[in-house]
């Protein structure tokens, strides 16, 4: 209906990047959007970082998912979260099958791991138990660091090397074995260059008074919720056992070592959130 100017709807040479711009930095963490530019411009492979994790179930009594355990048995699960958690931060998770409490297999599979990955999980056997072999095995590959940790649930953690490489022996108990994934291994992937997700945080009133071990890092979980005006945070029964406990929580509250002993209700406090919460 009317004349075309010179240029009109043409996107000048140049609009977009010109030639030696840069596109994206290193050590971006590559977006959907990222990618539909790389390929706009004529980039079909970058270099990425890697770091690749290696997780070991064990236990004679735990079995895979899928099957009904007999009598003192328990479906493994602590390799899967701890897998969901790190590939979230944008590791490469592999997980093997479960190893029997036999120290030669146990032996086998850490060897194996070690020389698959740039980062080993035990999960389970770091106690001091009679069939506990995680820690015997890590020392006899390379060297314990820390057996033991000042931290509530997750004290049994193991801390290693072998080959230059990590290993993170983290109990079995679910509520415990998330902590030690989340406090000991997410740190290492971000010093390897990763960016694990920031975690949220906000300040709500303690619904109850909480006690704490002045000796230890303890990690209380919470439900948080709006109450008109404030944030309110009841905490979740206590239990390394109790798994429910993590789907009923969305937050938790982390109280240092060589803080007060007791938090009194009404108290305002600083918490992470592991999950939705009721916003106003």
């Amino acid at each position: 209906m009317r004349s075309v100017l010179p240029g009109e709807h043409i996107h000048p040479m140049g609009v977009e990047v010109r030639q030696g711009d840069l596109i994206l930095p290193a050590g971006h963490r590559i977006r959907p959007c990222d990618i539909g530019v790389l390929l706009s411009c004529g980039v079909t492979e970058v270099d990425v970082l890697e770091v690749r994790v290696g997780l070991i179930p064990t236990g004679s009594e735990v079995v895979p998912a899928g099957e009904v355990p007999g009598p003192g048995g328990v479906i493994e699960s602590n390799t899967a979260v701890a897998a969901a958690i790190l590939g979230e931060a944008g590791a490469t998770c592999t997980r093997y099958g479960i190893v029997a409490d036999d120290p030669g297999l146990l032996r086998e599979a850490i060897e194996r791991g070690i020389r698959e990955n740039d980062l080993l999980l035990v999960s389970a056997g770091s106690s001091a138990g009679t069939r506990d072999f995680t820690a015997e095995i890590i020392g006899d590959l390379g060297e314990v660091l820390v057996h033991g940790i000042a931290m509530k649930p997750g004290k049994p953690a193991i801390v290693g090397r072998i080959d230059g490489k990590p290993v993170i022996g983290i109990p079995g108990y679910p509520i415990a074995a998330l902590t030690a994934t989340r406090e000991l291994a997410l740190p290492l992937l971000a010093a390897r260059g990763l960016s694990p997700r920031p975690p949220a945080r906000l300040s709500a009133r303690l619904a109850e008074m909480v006690t704490a071990d002045p000796g230890y890092d303890e990690f209380v979980l919470l439900r948080v919720s709006w109450n008109v005006d404030h944030y309110v945070a009841t905490p979740i029964p206590r239990g390394s056992r109790t798994q429910m406990a993590l789907v009923r929580a969305n937050a938790f509250l982390h109280i240092p070592a060589g803080s007060a002993g007791l938090i009194p209700e009404g108290t305002m406090v600083e918490v992470e959130l592991t999950g939705p919460t009721e916003y106003r």
